[in-house]
């Protein structure tokens, strides 16, 4: 083979490549939704609430939004993507949401300094966040409310429908998943009061 012929070639190569990366999807960003409700007045009689420790499973503590394709298969988005880790929206998610339905002194994120230990402790880990375009989906969690010494556990299962085949409806089912449990732990917070 002579010289033309392997630069013609490495040309073409050359070419496909920058093609290839012209015709790339840019990237879009997502953000959960807190309650659209009014947010409750804030008292210094109110209690002080503690948001922690929240445990994600490593599967969905990523940039990439989870879809699940079968019960055992998940697929990740290269293309829509979280634009901050979950492991630190759900907690926020959480207080915004709770802080709107409960009267709160202030809320202190776990750790807490010594100083600042709150009177009220709501913990959650969630087994599973995550479904289909256009499906349905599911959080499933552990979560726990505990004053002194009483305390309530709970396991439970929040689903929402997909209302379209986009991410952007599937991250608004997944916020509207995240405050229905929100509720479900202010009802206990209430009743520990």
């Amino acid at each position: 083979m002579d010289k033309s012929l392997f630069k013609a070639i490495g040309l073409s190569l050359c070419l496909l490549m920058l093609a290839g990366c012209a015709s790339s999807v840019s990237s879009k960003y997502y953000v959960l939704n807190p309650l659209a409700e009014g947010k409750v007045q804030s008292e210094e009689s109110c209690p002080a609430i503690g948001i922690g420790p929240i445990k994600l499973p490593d599967y969905l503590n990523r940039a990439q939004i989870v879809t699940r394709t079968s019960p055992n298969e998940v697929t990740l988005s290269y293309s829509d993507l979280w634009a901050e880790p979950l492991n630190e929206s759900v907690p926020r998610l959480l207080a915004e949401n709770i802080s709107q339905l409960v009267c709160t002194k202030e809320i202190v994120f776990f750790p807490w300094r010594p100083s600042r230990v709150p009177d009220v402790r709501v913990e959650v880990e969630v087994l599973k966040m995550d479904g289909a375009l256009g499906g349905s989906v599911a959080l499933e969690v552990w979560w726990s409310v505990g004053s002194g010494k009483t305390r309530m556990a709970r396991k439970a299962t929040y689903t929402e429908t997909v209302e379209s085949q986009s991410y952007g409806a599937l991250v608004q089912a997944e916020s509207r998943a995240v405050a229905s449990l929100s509720r479900d732990i202010a009802g206990a917070i209430k009743q520990l009061r």
